[in-house]
């Protein structure tokens, strides 16, 4: 970049009067680029006048509008009428009303904000020459005085020199209405420019699907994009001014633990991890947002929803264990399956020669044994081999007639809403009466626990339907009972493997596990709704043989 073209060695010294730290800083920079002097920044109107009278600069940028009691406009009006210093007004802003203030003092120069350094260089050139001009032309107008007082020049001569300042005043004129009329048509594209900016960031904000809100210290929200407005009910047409945990929360006071408000103590970015009203999970940030002299007076929230991130992750965990599991369980499964097989047939040799009630006692047993074993070899089988079409009716069915004495023994009423016709589905049927056999022990654990004997609450209730999930049949098969329910502390843990809420030598902790493996197995789902004390509804879809694409009759 070219230095200033000065007449002599001195650098010229230019005082910056601007409140936006940022745009005086970038101005400053570009200055001192260009070879000037910048002996102070200030950021009033009040210091402007006082650094006006003690560095006399040979220059100074004045920003229009201030902060505090004085504009702009004032300041330069104050200097000028004590020093003869040019003044150049800068401003984002140029509304007719500002430039004819401006224009009452004399400026030298307008500059818009932003600008680039060329117009900074062209601007100051041409100010600091009229600036000389006018000190050249008053020096000679008191020159001329003084020769007057003095030596009585003759008329002609005052004329003649007079007659060439005006020369001078006239270029300097139409050099400044160019200079004017170029500034200005700068200053509308200018302000063109920052608004179609303006206009593209807000679409940007708007296009996020993550909440991003703007908050006071006092938790009211000053800006919010659309994102913001994603789940909330259609009453709410307007986030301005209403608080952020009474809008999510329903809540009088802020949420404990707030990291907004930590954000706003520390001056630092904080992050929590916060589950909303309606199950959904939302990862926030705030990030705080800080003035010049390090005071905070907003904070940025943006909270992503990680609700779906969170369950895969959590499912790929799940698989990850049943995968570790089901490797160990293969081996140890091996190891039993033999001898236990051993002792049953020995058992059932002793049993048929003597007929001892021990020797049956001990096949009972082992085939206890036995269906654990089998229970643990399911881990490790290909369970993709081998699947048929059947109706989820033949399943039920033999379920209920292993499990009917129990449940009538148990004074349990049991309730089946079975329709007569439902597709079929492709799997191992032994698989699912398996899954639904231990839904119905479950079921009757958690009746027996809390209805000892009779009563009119004991009800197993199964209901069987066809439903459309994204345009796929699936077969639903709803497990409800309102026995003891499931403590919100273990519901995530249910389905892991040997974990059981049951008293020592009730359970294994496999049930639900394997049911779980093979509902996903056969491209199903398997979900568990509960509140302790009330009611458990266990939830099973399963894809029919039309969502396959397989053709199984009718």
């Amino acid at each position: 970049m070219d230095r200033p073209n000065s007449r002599d060695l001195q650098i010229k010294r230019i005082l910056l009067v601007e409140d936006e730290a940022i745009a005086a800083m970038d101005l400053k920079t570009n200055l001192i680029t260009l070879g000037y002097e910048v002996p102070a920044v200030v950021s009033s109107g009040e210091e402007a006048i006082r650094m006006a009278a003690e560095l006399l600069p040979d220059l100074i940028l004045m920003d229009i509008t201030l902060d505090g009691p004085m504009d702009g406009i004032e300041a330069v009006d104050e200097i000028r009428k004590a020093h003869a210093i040019p003044i150049v007004f800068l401003t984002a802003h140029a509304d007719a009303e500002t430039i004819r203030k401006a224009k009452t003092t004399e400026p030298f120069g307008y500059l818009p904000k932003p600008c680039n350094i060329d117009t900074l260089k062209s601007t100051i050139e041409v100010a600091l020459y009229k600036g000389e001009a006018d000190a050249q032309r008053r020096k000679a107008e008191d020159k001329l005085r003084r020769v007057l007082n003095e030596q009585q020049i003759i008329l002609a001569d005052l004329v003649k020199e007079r007659t060439g300042g005006l020369i001078i005043a006239n270029q300097n004129l139409h050099l400044e209405i160019m200079e004017r009329k170029r500034v200005e048509d700068e200053l509308r594209a200018g302000e063109a420019r920052y608004r179609k900016l303006f206009q593209q960031f807000n679409i940007l904000l708007d296009a996020m699907n993550d909440t991003i809100i703007l908050l006071s210290p006092g938790l009211e929200i000053l800006w919010a994009n659309k994102g913001a407005y994603a789940g909330l009910s259609n009453e709410v047409s307007d986030l301005m001014g209403r608080s952020c945990y009474k809008l999510w929360f329903d809540r009088t006071v802020p949420c404990e633990d707030c990291h907004v408000l930590k954000s706003f103590i520390s001056g630092e970015v904080e992050s929590a991890q916060i589950a909303f009203p309606g199950g959904r999970l939302f990862d926030k940030r705030a990030f705080p947002i800080k003035e010049q002299d390090g005071t905070i007076n907003n904070v940025l929230l943006v909270a992503v929803d990680i609700t779906e991130k969170t369950i895969f992750w959590a499912e790929a965990m799940r698989s990850a264990q049943l995968a570790s599991l089901g490797e160990l369980a293969a081996g140890v499964a091996h190891e039993i399956n033999n001898p236990i097989n051993g002792i049953i047939n020995y058992a059932q040799i002793i049993l048929d020669k003597t007929g001892n009630e021990i020797a049956g006692r001990i096949i009972k047993e082992g085939d206890r044994i036995a269906h654990i074993v089998s229970s643990l070899l399911s881990f490790s089988r290909d369970k993709k081999e081998g699947k048929e079409a059947f109706y989820i009716h033949d399943a039920i069915s033999e379920a209920f007639d292993l499990t009917n004495k129990l449940i009538k023994k148990d004074n349990i009423e049991f309730i089946l809403n079975l329709p007569s016709y439902l597709p079929q589905i492709i799997g191992h049927k032994e698989q699912i009466q398996q899954v639904i056999l231990n839904l119905i022990s479950n079921s009757r654990y958690a009746l027996n626990k809390k209805y000892p004997g009779k009563h009119k609450d004991k009800i197993l209730e199964i209901t069987v339907e066809t439903i459309m999930i994204k345009k796929a049949s699936y077969i639903r098969l709803a497990f409800y009972d309102k026995g003891t329910g499931i403590p919100s502390g273990i519901m995530d843990k249910v389905i892991n493997p040997f974990f059981t809420s049951k008293p020592v030598g009730e359970g294994t902790g496999l049930g639900l596990s394997i049911s779980h493996g093979i509902i996903k197995d056969h491209g199903g789902n398997l979900v568990i709704e509960s509140i302790e004390g009330e009611f458990t509804r266990v939830i099973l879809d399963l894809p029919n043989c039309k969502t396959l694409g397989v053709y199984c009759g009718r």
